[in-house]
């Protein structure tokens, strides 16, 4: 099993005979000959190619990090929300203000140009005969192997829900609405008290309400 090793201070790693050098800007190790991240070479070095959609998570926030127990597999719009969770209330103001002045009007601009437009044709037309192909697949939570298309990691919907519910991706903190304790619960669950207790609490000063 290959592992990282780091040198000159932690500046410069090599994996699996590649060289990455850190960013110091974005704290990221980059191998610029293949434009490969460190992170995301290690985790396809143990589990195969990344799905289109997908991002690799270090679990602990730690970008230096790069061993595969610190490595997860997210949605791209999961790995957002961890990070945008993470920000300060500073930043995030920030970041929603760059993006309305000057991000969002460029994009539209873009999109509405002849590249643009020509840009989102040839992208099609690539993706659409790319996905519609098939290919023998590992399914990443029951390991039966199933023909599927391409970016396709589960054999049917059962593996996919289990295997959520195995990593635990979707579960989220909340604080119960009767004695404030913070309990885990998925965040498809309109679960809104940490105990059987609390919730009858909550039903019975619902129903006082609605009485007076």
């Amino acid at each position: 099993m290959a592992d990282v090793q780091y040198s000159e201070n932690g500046k410069v790693a090599i994996f699996n005979g590649l060289r990455f050098i850190r960013d110091d800007s974005s704290g990221y190790y980059l191998n610029s000959t293949r434009h490969l991240r460190l992170h995301r070479a290690v985790y396809e070095f143990h589990y195969g190619k990344i799905p289109i959609g997908y991002d690799i998570h270090h679990i602990d926030f730690e970008k230096g990090n790069n061993e595969i127990s610190n490595l997860q597999l997210l949605t791209s719009e999961e790995h957002m929300r961890i990070h945008g969770d993470n920000l300060s209330d500073e930043r995030k103001a920030f970041m929603r203000e760059n993006l309305r002045t000057n991000a969002l009007p460029a994009a539209v601009d873009w999109h509405k140009s002849d590249a643009g437009r020509d840009w989102h044709k040839v992208h099609y037309l690539q993706t659409r005969d790319r996905l519609m192909q098939k290919k023998q697949i590992t399914c990443r939570c029951c390991q039966k192997e199933f023909l599927g298309y391409v970016n396709s990691i589960f054999c049917s919907e059962r593996c996919r829900g289990r295997w959520r519910r195995m990593t635990g991706i979707d579960k989220i903190r909340r604080n119960c609405e009767i004695c404030g304790k913070e309990f885990i619960t998925s965040k498809y669950s309109g679960t809104r008290t940490c105990s059987a207790s609390c919730a009858n609490k909550l039903r019975w000063n619902k129903k006082n309400q609605q009485a007076s």
